[in-house]
């Protein structure tokens, strides 16, 4: 609803004619101008957010990567001891058996070796008998 002019001052004072002027023409040219600027300014710094948001992103992703591949490595160090452990814990075990099969072994040995020598002193106890029997029977008392 436009409003029809009531006098020629207003006339000339129109909106659709200020355009109409050439000083009008440069000061709308100037403010295109500066919407552009701004807009391009605008861009920019959405392009400069994006790119430090994407940087920062990446910087995520890389510290992400470095703690998983220190996780790994710990938990990889933490599995080489508990093998380490085990392996300790089986060789300790298998000396702890050879010990134990050598105490049996000595003795063994020690009663092999004490039933030789009683029956070594049993053998001579009989001989010294037989011989004192014989001797007895050779030479017997005197009454």
């Amino acid at each position: 609803m436009f409003l029809r002019p009531s006098s020629p001052a207003e006339t000339l004072i129109q909106p659709q004619e200020c355009f109409s002027t050439p000083i009008s023409r440069k000061r709308a040219s100037n403010s295109a101008r500066l919407g552009e600027e701004l807009r391009v300014r605008l861009d920019k710094a959405r392009g400069g957010l994006e790119a430090q948001t994407e940087h920062e992103l990446l910087k995520l992703d890389h510290t992400k990567r470095i703690l998983q591949l220190k996780l790994e490595k710990e938990s990889e160090i933490l599995e080489l001891g508990l093998h380490n452990e085990r392996e300790r814990n089986r060789v300790a075990v298998r000396h702890e058996e050879e010990l134990h099969n050598i105490a049996v072994q000595n003795l063994h040995a020690a009663r092999s070796h004490q039933d030789a020598v009683n029956q070594v002193t049993l053998e001579q106890a009989q001989l010294e008998r037989e011989l004192a029997l014989r001797l007895l029977e050779q030479h017997p008392p005197r009454q």
